[in-house]
């Protein structure tokens, strides 16, 4: 997503677009020999061996990946995880919630956090909180464990796994309870609202009364037209106000238009509160009549008064669509 072969420390990068190859594929990086971090990658990431949703894979004991975090689904079939596919460092307060799937009847060694975490591997104060998929090896934080995992947790109802050994299963309700993470740095590492999210990096908490951070998102950069889209965009609330559908906070299209997706979607509603931390998923679906290259931009609003947060904005080519063409995004669903 950034770099194919980093040798060099990457520090406060992140990256947006979905990602496919064959072997070592990561969302940021896909082969790493230094330190990483305060970095994160969102998009979808899709390879053979060796893929993750940040990293594909670290290869030294000394590298350290830390405060990083991905959200992107993750596809593979050999050595796979939502954070590292392949892990022979270090990894410190990270988190991945991406869905992660094994292709394949042989596939292998798949983990919400990490695939394969090697006998050098070392897994701290992490957690896992998304699914995983695939023939053999599969764990709900780690695949396969030689190494050692400290602190970490993952969420057994989202994930589907019970397994022990190489992290701690927790319900969704203990991952998002402050006294499961005893030990772990909430002083200027780790922030959360007890009951209402998973734990999230106290560096993105603002002094704004109302401000929101792209948290995830599966929005394809590649469509055909007169076919129907489901998308997502997951987004964390970083300001101080709660947001509240009785004040009209909205998810809104910037400029009131979009080309991909029909005008009864350019605002979404909230379905539930969300206080400072939490995170809120909107669904709605793209529907492009016309081919070529648009850009499509979304946003928090106050519907009314002002717009607020980050921006989620994707340059999407629209393809004719053929009789016999079927979408290798939605097949991937």
């Amino acid at each position: 997503g950034l770099v194919g072969f980093s040798q060099s420390e990457i520090s406060d990068c992140y990256a947006y677009g979905d990602v496919t190859g064959n072997n070592y594929v990561g969302g940021l990086v896909g082969r790493n020999r230094n330190n990483i971090t305060a970095s994160h990658a969102f998009g979808k990431v899709t390879g053979q061996g060796y893929v993750g949703g940040l990293v594909g894979i670290i290869y030294v004991q000394s590298n350290l990946v830390k405060e990083s975090f991905a959200t992107g689904s993750v596809f593979g079939n050999k050595y796979v995880g939502g954070l590292v596919g392949d892990n022979r460092g270090e990894i410190i307060d990270c988190y991945a919630t991406g869905q992660i799937t094994g292709i394949g009847s042989s596939s292998g060694d798949i983990g919400g956090l990490v695939g394969y975490n090697r006998q050098n591997g070392q897994i701290k104060n992490s957690y896992s909180a998304g699914t995983s998929t695939g023939y053999e090896f599969v764990g709900g934080l780690v695949g396969w464990c030689n190494g050692t995992v400290e602190k970490s947790f993952y969420d057994k109802e989202v994930s589907g796994h019970s397994d022990t050994g190489k992290g701690e299963p927790k319900t969704t309700s203990e991952m998002m309870e402050f006294s499961t993470y005893s030990g772990w740095n909430f002083a200027g590492v780790w922030a959360i609202t007890a009951g209402s999210c998973y734990p999230y990096f106290f560096r993105f908490r603002t002094d704004e009364e109302y401000h929101a951070m792209i948290e995830g998102f599966d929005f394809p950069c590649l469509m055909h037209n007169n076919t129907t889209y489901e998308v997502t965009l997951t987004l964390r609330n970083t300001g101080n106000s709660s947001w509240l559908a009785v004040d009209q906070i909205l998810l809104g299209a910037v400029g009131n238009h979009d080309y991909l997706v029909p005008s009864t979607s350019w605002r979404c509603d909230l379905d539930h509160p969300v206080f400072g931390g939490g995170l809120h998923t909107f669904h709605f679906t793209a529907e492009p009549e016309n081919t070529g290259v648009f850009t499509t931009q979304w946003q928090m609003l106050k519907e009314g008064e002002f717009w607020f947060g980050e921006i989620l904005s994707r340059d999407v080519e629209v393809r004719q669509r053929t009789g016999v063409e079927r979408d290798i995004w939605q097949l991937m669903k």
